[in-house]
């Protein structure tokens, strides 16, 4: 019934802690998908050992980025559901189970869980981002403004990724398809328990201006999606959430160039045009 799909990269340190929660699941109908996604370390071997498993499959692939990864997790999952967990992250052991409850019994198209942020250092933290009220919702203009828009802390009816993949070779890929996913659901269903643990590397580098400038190429990418005319204020919001509140910060924070600051608040001024100039104004004092 449900396909969980693993993108791998150069995660020896971490991947056993993963695939060991997939094993233990108290669901019994799954199928863990484990992408080598080109690793160059034993992560495939690691994966490779897992297989002895009949849950577990591993497919070795060309580095092309967990975009590409997940592309091919979805076009070789056999089951009705999806699930996505990245190979530094775990699950709880009831993570499958209550999820596929929570959608089954509320005859939802997507189920949404909290989640945890971890360190190294074993500290835990809530993640306000993810963690929503528990409801089922037919409003999705609401869920789409209000939620995360990674992948790995939902399950989701696979028919919704019909013609819609992740874009290859690019950051934050969640960013351009999972509001995709999502605007063609009719319901979500949100749970209050806590099944997923993110981890928080120390020497982690997602949130470098570098890549946060994916974010930007992201956003086109919905621009240009059927989001764009079915859900116009949640791309107006997202441009001023992710692109002014995360990449434009960091770029000031990190020196970056005041042309470029003042290109992306333009670009933002003009594609959307209600965003409120005073707030935008806020930041770093560019307008």
């Amino acid at each position: 019934m449900i396909s969980v799909i693993v993108p791998i990269y150069n995660v020896e340190e971490y991947l056993v802690r993963c695939l060991e929660s997939l094993k233990i699941q108290t669901y019994p109908d799954y199928e863990v998908l484990m992408i080598d996604d080109g690793s160059t370390d034993s992560s495939g071997m690691i994966a490779e050992s897992f297989a002895d498993n009949d849950k577990f499959r591993y497919f070795r692939q060309k580095n092309q980025g967990q975009g590409a990864a997940r592309n091919t997790g979805i076009e070789k999952a056999k089951g009705k559901y999806l699930a996505f967990v990245d190979s530094d992250d775990w699950v709880s052991k009831d993570y499958l189970k209550t999820m596929y409850d929570a959608l089954v019994s509320a005859d939802a198209d997507v189920t949404n869980c909290h989640t945890e942020y971890v360190w190294s250092s074993g500290k835990h933290a809530p993640n306000p981002v993810t963690n929503l009220p528990e409801e089922k919702t037919t409003d999705i203009l609401k869920f789409l403004e209000n939620t995360s828009f990674a992948s790995w802390n939902k399950l989701y009816k696979k028919e919704l990724f019909d013609d819609i993949r992740f874009p290859v070779k690019m950051k934050y890929e969640d960013y351009a398809c999972i509001p995709q996913v999502i605007g063609r659901a009719k319901s979500v269903i949100c749970i209050e328990d806590t099944l997923y643990y993110y981890f928080q590397r120390d020497n982690s580098t997602i949130h470098s201006s570098e890549n946060l400038r994916d974010m930007l190429k992201a956003q086109r990418i919905l621009e240009s999606s059927s989001l764009a005319e079915k859900y116009p204020q949640v791309l107006q919001r997202y441009f001023f959430r992710n692109i002014i509140g995360s990449l434009v910060w960091h770029l000031i924070q990190e020196n970056g160039t005041k042309d470029e600051i003042l290109s992306i608040i333009r670009y933002g001024h003009q594609r959307y045009p209600n965003l409120n100039k005073a707030d935008i104004s806020l930041v770093g004092g560019y307008k």
